[in-house]
């Protein structure tokens, strides 16, 4: 119920429309320099993100579908029901997911890029190894907690690096950047 509850508020367009500002704000700070070329151009942002919520969906529908059989077993969702239960779990974690990679893209994963692009290692393997870096930093920050430590690491790193990987991945390829160094 609280989920639905929650994914409802982030599709409100009201939400939706200041989350956006909020992630055009973080992202163009980024572009004010006019004494350093970004490696990323500023007409390559919109479609990088593009790219990275196109990415997101395919995560999503990836991680939220559920077999009929297992559906009815576990979870006691009758065949009639099946289809609008499905698509009702792929529009919150859908959802869920393009907020957070929305963030992460903007708040660390974009001032990685520059960063490294500032030092000419903007590479999409480079930038792949990041990501992977920052997942396992992440899960380890979410499992220290466990009873005992670290009890879901595995579980939940398997998902965030996939997950991570494919959204970073997707954005590397629409911001433009490049699989190799340029030779000096």
């Amino acid at each position: 119920m609280g989920a639905a509850w929650f994914g409802g508020f982030l599709l409100n367009p009201l939400v939706l429309v200041a989350f956006l500002i909020c992630i055009a704000g973080l992202s163009a700070v980024h572009f004010g320099n006019a004494r350093a070329s970004p490696v990323i151009r500023s007409r390559r942002i919109v479609p990088a993100y593009l790219v990275a919520l196109v990415v997101c969906a395919l995560v999503s529908a990836a991680v939220a579908y559920v077999s009929p059989e297992e559906a009815l077993l576990r979870w006691k969702v009758s065949p009639e029901n099946y289809w609008a239960v499905q698509m009702n779990e792929f529009v919150l974690t859908f959802t869920f997911t393009a907020y957070v990679s929305f963030l992460g893209i903007a708040i660390v994963g974009l001032p990685i890029i520059m960063t490294l692009g500032r030092r000419g290692f903007a590479t999409i393997p480079i930038v792949l190894l990041a990501a992977v870096i920052v997942s396992l930093t992440v899960t380890i920050l979410l499992t220290v907690g466990d009873d005992p430590p670290f009890r879901h690491f595995f579980a939940l790193a398997k998902e965030a690096v996939f997950g991570h990987l494919a959204v970073a991945l997707g954005f590397c390829v629409g911001a433009g950047l490049p699989w190799r160094q340029k030779s000096a």
